[in-house]
């Protein structure tokens, strides 16, 4: 069975949720096709059908990833980003530091937005990953553009349509990749 894990990566700062609301909507979406079978447990999700077991959790740290990552095929990782007017996807194979899609430098420039908020950035998690020797084999990060990042601000106008889109996507590349 292919094991697929979606982690939604936040805080409670203003459009920094972003990751949460995509996979808190993700989950709902999923569970709404009846042939899924869903076991909950200590705030992990875990959804089967077919030959893939997709487990969905929130995070509050990059460092939460090391205790999850291990045997997993496929890490999709939600995050808020600075706003860029789309969301955007970027692949990476982590133990070459191959991006698809976009160059790794590519990826290094945005770190910031990867767990920048977060105290340990996302891109060194994963590297640490790789150390680990416990990396997943592909990384798919969704970025979804906020403009409040301050602790007392409300999610933005315009958080809830690229929230919606992101979940679109992800589910979108779920079915394909099937």
């Amino acid at each position: 069975m292919r094991r697929v894990l979606i982690v939604g990566v936040g805080s409670s700062h203003g459009d920094d949720q972003a990751g949460w609301y995509v996979v808190r909507r993700l989950r709902e979406w999923l569970l709404s096709d009846h042939a899924l079978l869903s076991t909950d447990r200590d705030s992990v999700h875990t959804l089967e059908f077919d030959d893939l077991s997709i487990e969905i959790r929130q995070a509050q740290t990059p460092t939460d990833l090391l205790n999850w990552v291990d045997g997993q095929e496929t890490l999709h990782l939600i995050d808020a980003c600075e706003n860029t007017g789309e969301p955007r996807t970027i692949e990476i194979v982590p133990e070459t530091q191959i991006a698809l899609e976009s160059s790794w430098r590519e990826v290094l420039e945005t770190g910031r937005t990867l767990g920048g908020t977060h105290g340990f950035d996302i891109l060194s998690v994963l590297d640490l990953s790789c150390h680990l020797g416990i990396q997943p084999e592909r990384v798919i990060f969704w970025l979804v553009p906020g403009d409040t990042f301050e602790a007392s601000e409300e999610l933005s106008e315009g958080l809830a349509s690229a929230i919606k889109r992101t979940v679109h996507e992800i589910v979108d590349c779920l079915r394909i990749r099937k």
